[in-house]
C-alpha cells in the first residue's frame, strides 16, 4: 500500500517553507547588523551612548541622568535638535526623581534651552503656578 501525495500541495509547502526561511534569514541578518550613527562626541562613541540608552531604558536612573547630560552637551556642541529632543525624553522618564542632580538638569534646561522650538511648550519651560 503506497501513499500518494498531491504534487501541487507539495510544491505549495515547499514554496511556503522557502519564503519563511528567507524571512527568518533576513530578520536574523537585520538583528545582527549594528545600528550606526555618524560620529562621536568627546571620545564617547555611539556604542557607548547605546549602552547608556539600554541601561537607562532598563530603569538605571544614574545612567538616565548621565545620558541626558551627555545629550545636552552634544546639543551645545553640535546644535542638533535631535539630541535636545532625546535628552528631554530621557529627562521626562525620570521626572519624579528628587535628587539634586535631577534638579540641576532641570535648572540647566530652564536657563539655557527654553527658547528653543523643541522646548517652547515643555512643562519645564511653562511651569504652572
Amino acid at each position: 500500500m503506497s501513499s500518494r501525495f498531491d504534487p501541487i500541495a507539495l510544491r505549495h509547502c515547499a514554496w511556503v517553507t522557502l519564503v519563511l526561511a528567507g524571512m527568518i534569514a533576513l530578520a536574523l541578518f537585520l538583528l545582527d547588523t549594528p545600528f550606526a550613527y555618524p560620529g562621536s562626541y568627546h571620545g564617547v562613541a555611539e556604542t557607548g551612548l547605546q549602552k547608556l540608552r539600554l541601561r537607562a531604558a532598563g530603569g538605571d536612573w544614574p545612567a538616565n541622568r548621565s545620558l541626558t547630560r551627555l545629550l545636552l552637551d552634544r546639543f551645545d556642541a553640535l546644535h542638533n535638535s535631535d539630541d535636545l529632543f532625546e535628552a528631554m525624553l530621557w529627562l521626562d522618564m525620570d521626572w519624579d526623581s528628587p535628587t539634586a542632580e535631577h534638579f540641576a538638569l532641570q535648572e540647566r534646561i530652564y536657563k539655557r534651552y527654553c527658547q528653543h522650538k523643541v522646548l517652547r511648550w515643555h512643562w519645564i519651560c511653562n511651569p504652572v503656578e
